[in-house]
């Protein structure tokens, strides 16, 4: 069996304003991670959720919310914070661990040089 140690939780930052993007890879990889309807509703999703108590949802609320199982919302969520979009917490829950996810901007923009 093996143990898992999380990091504890830190109030994070919030950026109260848009990601900028400048590196033509970061930008595709954003844009590759937007194409998907699914984890583009996610964003949005989490977008409303900035300024309650938790700051996000937890994969369970997602995936009802999304009507899709969670162990897709989890996947989907995992490529979303990959490339920076969202960040995942762990918070204890009532049956183990939940996976909050977030998001600390209000918008994306491109910067074209």
């Amino acid at each position: 069996m093996e143990i898992q140690q999380y990091e504890p939780y830190h109030e994070p930052e919030v950026i109260d304003g848009p990601m900028r993007l400048r590196e033509s890879g970061e930008q595709l990889d954003i844009l590759k991670a937007l194409a998907s309807d699914t984890r583009l509703r996610i964003v949005k999703l989490l977008r409303t959720k900035r300024n309650t108590a938790e700051r996000g949802l937890d994969i369970s609320s997602l995936a009802s919310m999304l009507g899709q199982t969670e162990a897709n919302i989890s996947a989907q969520c995992k490529r979303l914070e990959k490339v920076g979009l969202i960040k995942i917490e762990y918070k204890p829950g009532g049956h183990g661990v939940r996976k909050i996810c977030q998001v600390d901007f209000t918008a994306v923009e491109l910067l074209l040089d």
